[in-house]
């Protein structure tokens, strides 16, 4: 019996591998990727900034791309034109799109089998932004975060100056969301007892069937589906997906329960912080959101002390063509015409510009 079980599980992880690579060969994203620079942390992991040129550098400060929950930073380097960083790139600015600990292309110190929001913000963001400055010179950047990826950047620029204005694009600083949320949240973290929920393996092998079958309500939170092709399905499934730490999902079940944007040990208000950032702050939002619904989104602007905030919401209301939920505000179908333009000219007006560069003369001789 000892036997036919071993004979069964060697053909089934056979069988997984050659569909994992099917699927990375098949829906892979091609040769024009931006650089990776590594980056070690204080606590020793090496994860990664992802660096792009841009097409004629106008502006001084470099762009800081960070992606959301069970996603990574192909979430913001997606299939043109659903490629946020690119088209920053094309405004005149270099992008960073970074990666988080646990990512696919992290690596720890030793075995480490949890993480939290905190150390993200402790470890992670100011090793990155260390990296980022030196590398692009100048003291200041701007962040652009999808959902955790903004409220990192706004719990970071409490405590870092590197961070010179914020947008945060589907971002809940408020959780006043179904209690189902937590309990799936709550039932992740009991299927993680390694410390990682493997969201990247399960996208992988689902990935064929991205926008081929119906999704129900849980996968529609991601996303509103209209909006994103099926080809765009397929791809995000492949490539964009990361795991999710048990200390994250414990974190922000937490913060559903007690409708609280805080630190683990309940001594850091990291909504009262952003509350009081007085750099500039802009709010992006979409109508169906499940995740940052527009009224949280709006609680949250009106929260913002700054002077300098701006609220962007798209969909049918505000005169777009679709309604927009979650991920689809970055890799929507229509994103890169209704949404990104806005993201850049807001990107544009905090944006410090370069003096365009003068042309020698010709020397004549006497």
């Amino acid at each position: 019996m000892s036997a036919l079980w071993l004979i069964t599980f060697v053909v089934l992880a056979g069988a997984t591998l050659v569909w994992v690579g099917f699927v990375q060969e098949r829906y892979g994203f091609g040769d024009d990727r931006p650089s990776a620079i590594e980056v070690v942390t204080a606590d020793g992991w090496v994860i990664h900034a992802h660096h792009r040129r841009a097409k004629e550098r106008r502006f001084a400060e470099p762009v800081v791309l960070c992606h959301g929950l069970a996603t990574n930073f192909t979430f913001l380097e997606f299939l043109p034109p659903q490629n946020l960083a690119l088209f920053i790139t094309t405004l005149g600015f270099d992008t960073y799109s970074v990666d988080h600990r646990g990512d696919s292309t992290s690596t720890p110190p030793e075995w480490d089998n949890d993480a939290n929001f905190d150390d993200l913000v402790r470890f992670d963001i100011p090793s990155i932004l260390e990296v980022v400055t030196q590398h692009s010179k100048q003291p200041r950047v701007l962040w652009v975060g999808h959902s955790m990826g903004g409220l990192l950047g706004l719990a970071s620029a409490a405590l870092n100056p590197a961070i010179g204005a914020v947008c945060t694009i589907g971002s809940p600083v408020f959780f006043k969301l179904q209690s189902a949320y937590a309990w799936l949240l709550k039932l992740g973290q009991w299927m993680s007892p390694a410390g990682l929920f493997p969201t990247d393996f399960m996208g992988r092998m689902a990935a064929p069937f991205g926008g081929r079958v119906k999704v129900d309500r849980l996968v529609a939170m991601s996303g509103n589906m209209r909006n994103i092709d099926a080809a765009s399905q397929r791809a995000m499934l492949a490539n964009g997906t990361s795991p999710l730490w048990r200390g994250v999902m414990q974190q922000f079940e937490d913060w559903i329960r007690h409708n609280a944007f805080r630190s683990r040990d309940g001594k850091t208000d990291y909504r009262a912080q952003a509350a009081a950032l007085q750099i500039p702050v802009m709010v992006v939002a979409g109508t169906v959101d499940g995740l940052a619904p527009l009224s949280i989104s709006r609680e949250y602007f009106e929260m913002l002390t700054t002077p300098d905030k701006t609220f962007a919401g798209f969909g049918r209301e505000f005169g777009h063509v679709e309604d927009y939920g979650h991920g689809d505000l970055v890799i929507g179908r229509l994103a890169h015409r209704e949404v990104y333009p806005v993201i850049g000219e807001w990107l544009a007006k905090n944006g410090t510009p370069l003096a365009p560069a003068v042309e020698a003369s010709p020397s004549t001789s006497p």
